[in-house]
């Protein structure tokens, strides 16, 4: 009974890790993204046609990976706000690995 409870223990640990880690992986993409847009959106300014057709390239590539709520949720963050995110999912994702750590010895 106490090895069912242990790798029960071990599952659900690395299964947050899992989450975690997917969590932190579309945040980077988003902040790419994000960042990308906005280097972009200051070199090309009065390019218009072009930032239409970024916004439509955007959604259909983060498509694969993110939600369509994710990609809205992402326009109203800014970039440091997403490096704030990062940074929490990351000790989050480094706490979850030590536990597991932990929980194996």
């Amino acid at each position: 009974r106490e090895i069912d409870n242990n790798i029960e223990h071990m599952v659900n640990l690395r299964r947050d890790k899992w989450i975690s880690e997917g969590k932190v992986r579309k945040l980077k993409i988003i902040h790419a993204k994000k960042y990308k847009e906005l280097m972009q959106h200051g070199e090309k300014k009065e390019d218009n046609d072009d930032d239409d057709s970024d916004g439509s390239d955007r959604t259909e590539e983060a498509g694969n990976i993110l939600t369509d709520a994710e990609v809205q949720q992402a326009d109203s963050l800014t970039c440091y706000d997403i490096d704030k995110k990062v940074d929490k999912l990351s000790k989050q994702q480094d706490g979850f690995k030590h536990q597991l750590m932990d929980a194996s010895h």
